[in-house]
C-alpha cells in the first residue's frame, strides 16, 4: 500500500515539507500552530510500511509537564495500532491455511476407497479447481522406465496444447 500525500497550498511551507517526511520518510514531526498550542505527529508504520498516521494538538507551555505522559500514549497507540495489524493478518493466515487444510481432508477422505489412478487424479484435480478457482490444471505423471512424462488428466486445456 503507497500513500501519496500533497499537502494544501494554503499551509506553511515548513509545515508542508514536515507533513510529506511523515508520509514519505515516516519521520514524527512537531510543529507550533501558535504561541499557544503546538501538532504533533507520529507515523503508524509497521514493517517499514506507512498504514496511517496519529495526529494531536497539545498546549505548547504544558509541553514540558506532559512530555513524558504523551511518550507514553504514543507507544500506547502504536503499539495498539501494531498488535490489532498482527491480530488481522494472523486471522486472515488462519482462514487461508483452513480452506488448505480443508481441502487435504477431503481429498484424502474420498481417496481412501479409490486405487485407480486416473480416477484419483480426477477427484484431486476437481477439487483443486473448486477450492482454487484454477481456470487450467493438469497433472502429469512420469512414466517409471522412460524420461518423459504422460497426462494422466487435465481440465481446460485442448488436447494439442497440453505437450
Amino acid at each position: 500500500m503507497t500513500f501519496f500525500y500533497y499537502p494544501p497550498a494554503s499551509l506553511p511551507k515548513d509545515y508542508q515539507k514536515l507533513l510529506i517526511n511523515l508520509f514519505e520518510q515516516k519521520k514524527p514531526f512537531s510543529y507550533s500552530l501558535s504561541a499557544e498550542y503546538s501538532l504533533r505527529g507520529e507515523p503508524l508504520a509497521l514493517n517499514n510500511t506507512l498504514y496511517g498516521a496519529l495526529f494531536f494538538s497539545y498546549p505548547t507551555t504544558l509541553f514540558s509537564l506532559f512530555s513524558g505522559q504523551l511518550k507514553l500514549l504514543m507507544q500506547y497507540l502504536k503499539n495498539l495500532f501494531s498488535l490489532h495489524y498482527e491480530l488481522d493478518n494472523l486471522s486472515k493466515e488462519i482462514v487461508h491455511n483452513y480452506e488448505y487444510f480443508s481441502l487435504i481432508s477431503e481429498i484424502s477422505l474420498l481417496l481412501g476407497g479409490i486405487l485407480e489412478q486416473n480416477e484419483i487424479c480426477r477427484v484431486v484435480i476437481e477439487k483443486i479447481s473448486r477450492i482454487m478457482s484454477v481456470k487450467k490444471i493438469a497433472i502429469f505423471i512420469k512414466e517409471e522406465k522412460d524420461d518423459y512424462f504422460h497426462v494422466v488428466v487435465s481440465q481446460g486445456f485442448k488436447q494439442k496444447n497440453l505437450i
